[in-house]
């Protein structure tokens, strides 16, 4: 708004008054665009993504807007020093990408496998773009932007060989942003960073699935013993330790992912007995994580236990177990 003010006190009131309405109404946008995110969101927590998904489809579409009057304000010299955010000029993008990845896990949950694939990318698009503009603040979402993009990749059913081998570097990048921004050794657990930590393991589990997609079960291995099993442990023991149940689930969800990952690496090269016995534990984990969500985790925890049934040979040893 220094336009607006610089206008009215050389005395051209008129002009002033236009570029504080066009502000007034961006800021109108912005705040119904928040909005609609906010109330999908709890939609979506309240396992109403039916309803979630066309409201976070209509802010996208409302920060498009934002952002595109900004540019083409910006491409014709007539920038009226308006911003699109009470805060900053940035987050106006970065909460079209937020919503974006927020939309790409409903619609890959709801079957749009394609679409989610293709919305990853350009919510990573934008999350670079903020990181390269100098803004280091959104480097840890930028890696989180890169691990839900390799995930979606290597999971989506007709990725190419070059797409998912592509997601092996876009996994690598993720888990090297946060080995960068963890404090310390990235194997001491440290409350401060304990965020990071959770997301580093998620990126260990993508990295590991990655791998065992293209069949480099040697790699997947290498993160599992010497990453990812001993820092699901010891996060796991922090967030009991201090009584961080939601967060205590977070973890055990990539820890279920990891065992599951290295149980499928151990069997690609001949070590089936291991992988049994990783297999089993990522359905105990599974298991306790069934009461949270019975249906999304009671998915993952049936495919766990087809796992383990395909590598001990029997067939509905296992059940499910829901809440009591």
């Amino acid at each position: 708004m220094e336009l607006t003010s610089c206008l009215f006190k050389v005395g051209r009131h008129d002009e002033a008054v236009k570029y504080n309405e066009e502000g007034i109404a961006s800021l109108r946008q912005l705040v119904v665009a928040d909005f609609l995110y906010n109330t999908a969101g709890v939609l979506w927590s309240s396992n109403r993504p039916e309803s979630a998904i066309p409201l976070l489809q209509e802010s996208i579409g409302l920060y498009r807007t934002l952002l595109g009057t900004q540019v083409n304000e910006t491409i014709h010299g007539e920038s009226n020093g308006t911003i699109p955010s009470p805060e900053k000029p940035g987050d106006a993008e970065h909460m079209l990408a937020t919503s974006l990845q927020t939309l790409v896990g409903l619609l890959y949950d709801e079957g749009d496998q394609a679409a989610a694939v293709k919305m990853s990318e350009e919510g990573l698009s934008i999350f670079r773009g903020l990181v390269a503009g100098g803004d280091n603040t959104m480097e840890s979402e930028l890696a989180n932007a890169l691990n839900e993009n390799a995930w979606f990749t290597a999971y989506y059913a007709e990725s190419s060989e070059e797409a998912k081998k592509g997601a092996i570097g876009i996994a690598q990048e993720s888990v090297g942003i946060l080995r960068r921004l963890i404090v310390g050794s990235p194997d001491v657990v440290d409350d401060a960073n304990l965020g990071l930590q959770r997301h580093l393991l998620n990126s260990l589990d993508t990295l590991m699935h990655c791998y065992n997609g293209c069949k480099l079960y040697d790699e997947a291995l290498y993160i599992a013993t010497n990453d990812a099993i001993n820092m699901h442990h010891l996060l796991h023991a922090m967030h009991t330790k201090q009584g961080l149940d939601v967060h205590l689930q977070s973890v055990d969800h990539a820890g279920a992912a990891v065992f599951k990952q290295y149980a499928v690496a151990l069997d690609a090269v001949g070590r089936t007995k291991e992988a049994v016995l990783f297999a089993k534990e990522a359905v105990e984990i599974g298991k306790r994580l069934v009461p949270a969500d019975p249906v999304k985790n009671g998915k993952q925890l049936e495919k766990t236990i087809a796992l383990l049934d395909r590598l001990t040979g029997t067939s509905g040893t296992n059940t499910v177990i829901g809440p009591t």
